[in-house]
């Protein structure tokens, strides 16, 4: 077997790393404000957008919003059931 390399031994993996508490709900509320600011901004500019067929941009702008909107609501369910078990937990130890 002269065309075969002997494969070298993969290196032992490491631990994953603990995930991070982050605050989703800001990073969401934030990524729906850039849409909404990019809305705004766009809308100015509206007849030249509507002039050369661009208008879309708006309309993608706007999507951006109301989308984030929706899941700054989801996230905001989560994290506020997320609390809530962990105060049950709190309040029974034995569960």
């Amino acid at each position: 077997m002269a065309g075969r390399r002997a494969r070298a031994a993969k290196p032992a993996r490491r631990p994953d790393p603990e995930p991070l508490e982050v605050d989703e709900s800001l990073v969401v509320a934030l990524g729906t404000a850039a849409w909404f600011v990019a809305w705004a901004v766009l809308l100015v500019f509206h007849g030249r957008l509507e002039d050369n067929g661009n208008e879309w941009y708006l309309w993608t702008a706007a999507a951006g919003f109301g989308l984030g909107c929706w899941g700054w609501w989801l996230t905001r369910r989560r994290v506020e059931a997320r609390r809530a078990s962990r105060r049950r937990r709190a309040a029974d130890p034995t569960a």
